[in-house]
């Protein structure tokens, strides 16, 4: 006899526990005055992370409303364009005294950083 697959009903210690595991903030409209909150990727666990599920949040707000500039944290470190600039130029700098191409470079920094 074939089952059907029904999807497991979790109690509610099970989504407090999930809803801890991935570290999920609440946002609220700025006031005047107030400073940019930090990136919530900054504070974000692995599970988060994996499940993007730290922008949920900020996704909820603007799908209640158009977001305007004071909703949105602060550029997370890692993605600001300076930090970028400079880990390029040392990813180039590797390259050319390795005399490798950058496509080769970028491969081999991308294997390093996910494995």
């Amino acid at each position: 006899s074939f089952r059907r697959w029904q999807p497991r009903c979790y109690t509610l210690r099970s989504k407090r526990v999930f809803s801890l595991l991935l570290n999920q903030v609440r946002y609220h409209a700025m006031t005047d005055g107030e400073a940019r909150r930090p990136s919530p990727l900054t504070d974000a666990t692995f599970a988060s992370t994996l499940l993007f599920s730290w922008a949920s949040p900020l996704l909820k707000l603007g799908s209640t409303r158009p977001l305007e500039e004071e909703d949105l944290p602060q550029v997370h470190p890692k993605d600001s364009s300076s930090y970028n600039k400079s880990y390029m130029d040392r990813l180039w700098k590797n390259c050319q005294s390795n005399k490798t191409t950058l496509a080769r470079g970028l491969l081999i920094d991308f294997r390093k950083t996910t494995l």
